[in-house]
């Protein structure tokens, strides 16, 4: 895979320090002090019963990953510590994080030990949280009302020229208030969670001349930011 190169170059001057032992590399090399000594530590203990990732499907045209098959530095939060600078994929297919443990050798990490992650790539942050009804979805508003994105990737059959599987991307949208997840597709969908204010925002909406599209989920936050500060 290209990223796999190019991740062992950035990371040659950690070689001197890996041992056999399970051991997470970090994305840029710099002194570690006691504290960080102890993370690296907690973090491999966490990783030792991770299932080791092999590549699946070479078969398969296209990618598993998300926005990109080159390893990308992201934060991951594992139980209440976050490990900055790591070497990921995140698996839509598989709904996994893919963690580079040392050059050629990497680790999946499920959403029941990783429980946030973001995932940094180009000039972008994505931001996602484990949820135990959907898996991991992208953060595009945190508040007393969640606004998130599930990716989902599946192989069609004999996509390309009839012969070779591919892998096809998909998305959705979803409002998550008091745990209950409501899926975005129409402006009715909004105003049934935001019920309770239902008045106050649509005049709020009207009065700032906001023009609420679904399909443009970025319209929604101002009015989300409203109802929370009711």
């Amino acid at each position: 895979m290209g990223g796999l190169a190019s991740a062992g170059e950035k990371l040659i001057v950690m070689l001197a320090i890996i041992t056999g032992s399970v051991q997470p590399v970090p994305a840029s090399a710099s002194r570690q002090d006691t504290s960080d000594q102890q993370d690296t530590a907690y973090l491999r203990q966490q990783l030792h019963n991770g299932r080791v990732w092999e590549k699946r499907y070479d078969k398969v045209s296209g990618h598993e990953f998300f926005l990109t098959e080159a390893l990308t530095e992201a934060s991951v939060t594992i139980g209440e510590r976050t490990f900055n600078n790591q070497l990921i994929w995140y698996d839509i297919f598989n709904d996994r994080i893919v963690l580079m443990v040392r050059p050629g050798y990497f680790v999946e990490v499920s959403g029941e030990n990783a429980v946030r992650f973001n995932f940094r790539y180009l000039n972008g942050n994505y931001p996602f949280r484990f949820f135990s009804e959907k898996g991991y979805c992208q953060l595009l508003h945190e508040g007393r009302v969640l606004l998130v994105r599930k990716y989902q990737k599946t192989i069609r059959k004999n996509a390309v020229n009839g012969s070779m599987d591919a892998f096809e991307e998909a998305s959705a949208d979803y409002l998550v208030k008091d745990g209950s997840f409501t899926r975005l597709r129409t402006r009715k969908d909004l105003f049934n969670v935001l019920a309770d204010r239902e008045t106050e925002v649509r005049h709020y909406i009207r009065e700032q001349s906001i023009w609420v599209n679904p399909k443009r989920p970025e319209s929604i936050i101002p009015v989300l930011k409203f109802y929370e500060s009711l």
